[in-house]
């Protein structure tokens, strides 16, 4: 993957997504952030490698829905099928971006949504992955609140994304759950406290460090998670994996 200077800068959101995704609401999220931030908004639509691997495997079978009938399918017709999505994505971006008058631009390319969007070294760019929600409809009746797990607390971007977010969940109860990092201030959290905490329905949770790797196996379940790259450490990428909600990830 190849990305120029006018594509991506320091001044850029980079947006990551494949089929997986809730592309509208994760678009919605990107152009809200560029327009909080007033930043350039660059997305990525990535052809899922794993895809175009399984469609070439023997007896693969593509269901088409609502008829409900299979065909067989190739790694050619997957990639048609995937371009056709990334077009559809591509046009959803360009109309919601117009709309807020932002300037945005847009690359399809091949590989891993994850591995790609971690990958990025680009000082500066904040990134937004979109990944599939894992939640399931027993998981939504149970959860009372919307949940933000957020990493650290020391970007001088976290409060102006809290507050991206908050305006998506009006009048609904909001926790959102502070995870402390090894750069994390002694008075961790406390300077949001007094904003965050005012607003009605949010609460504030503190965990240490060593309770992440644990959430997803005590049946944690979130609607963002945000980090730094700074703290975005191998083992929390590990334990992130199955916690499939969109990742905000701030410069180091």
């Amino acid at each position: 993957m190849k990305l120029t200077d006018s594509d991506l800068d320091k001044q850029s959101i980079l947006l990551t997504v494949d089929t997986h995704c809730d592309a509208i609401s994760t678009v919605d999220l990107a152009v809200d952030m560029a327009v909080s931030l007033q930043r350039n908004l660059h997305a990525l639509f990535i052809e899922d490698e794993a895809l175009i691997e399984m469609a070439n495997m023997p007896h693969t079978r593509e269901i088409s829905f609502p008829s409900g009938q299979s065909r067989t399918t190739t790694s050619s017709s997957m990639q048609r099928s995937l371009r056709a999505i990334g077009e559809n994505f591509k046009l959803c971006l360009e109309s919601t971006a117009h709309k807020s008058h932002i300037p945005w631009s847009y690359t399809y390319v091949q590989g891993n949504n994850r591995k790609i969007a971690l990958g990025i070294k680009y000082n500066g760019t904040l990134t937004i992955v979109g990944q599939g929600q894992s939640l399931l409809p027993q998981n939504f009746r149970l959860r009372s609140s919307r949940k933000i797990l957020v990493i650290g607390d020391h970007s001088p971007y976290l409060l102006g994304t809290l507050q991206v977010l908050m305006k998506r969940f009006v009048n609904e109860e909001v926790e959102i759950v502070m995870i402390k990092s090894e750069h994390s201030p002694d008075n961790h959290a406390d300077k949001y406290k007094a904003t965050m905490g005012a607003i009605e329905n949010v609460t504030l949770t503190e965990l240490d460090a060593d309770r992440i790797s644990n959430l997803a196996k005590e049946g944690h379940t979130f609607d963002y998670v945000i980090a730094s790259k700074r703290d975005f450490s191998e083992s929390f990428n590990s334990a992130l994996k199955t916690l499939q909600c969109p990742l905000i990830l701030f410069p180091a």
